[in-house]
C-alpha cells in the first residue's frame, strides 16, 4: 500500500542510526544513555509551562527534545515533538491536551525500548 512508508516510522530506528553512527555501538549506547539520564521530559514540568501559557518556553522544550530524539533515532517521538511543536508555534491547529499525552505515551515507549538495548 501507498501508505508503507509513512508506517515504517520506529521507535528507535537502530539498524539506520548505527550506519550514521559508522557502527559504533558503544557510541549509541552512551547517547541513549544520555538521553535516559538528561532529556527527562517531565510532563508535569512541561504542563506548567503550558499553564502558564509560556508558549514560547513550551515549543523550546519540546524541541530539545525533538533534536536528542533526531539523533538517536526516535522517530515516532520525533515527528510527536514535531507536531506538538507545530501546535504551539500556531503553524498547525490540533488538541494541544490530546497531543502532549501522546507525547508522553510515546516518551515512555521510547525510554523502555532504550532501556532494553542498554541491558
Amino acid at each position: 500500500s501507498q501508505n508503507m512508508e509513512a508506517n515504517n516510522r520506529k521507535l528507535f530506528n537502530k539498524e539506520e542510526t548505527l550506519v550514521r553512527f559508522g557502527g559504533d555501538e558503544e557510541l549509541l549506547k552512551e547517547l541513549a544513555t544520555m538521553f535516559i539520564n538528561d532529556s527527562k521530559f517531565s510532563k508535569e514540568e512541561f504542563e506548567n509551562l503550558l499553564k502558564n501559557d509560556d508558549k514560547s518556553l513550551s515549543a523550546s522544550y519540546v524541541h530539545k527534545l525533538k533534536g536528542s530524539c533526531g539523533t538517536l533515532g526516535c522517530e515516532l517521538l520525533y515527528d510527536q515533538c514535531v507536531k506538538v511543536e507545530s501546535i504551539l508555534k500556531g503553524k498547525e491547529t490540533g488538541n494541544l491536551q490530546q497531543e502532549t499525552e501522546i507525547l508522553c505515551r510515546i516518551y515512555d515507549e521510547t525510554v523502555n525500548i532504550l532501556r532494553n538495548f542498554l541491558v
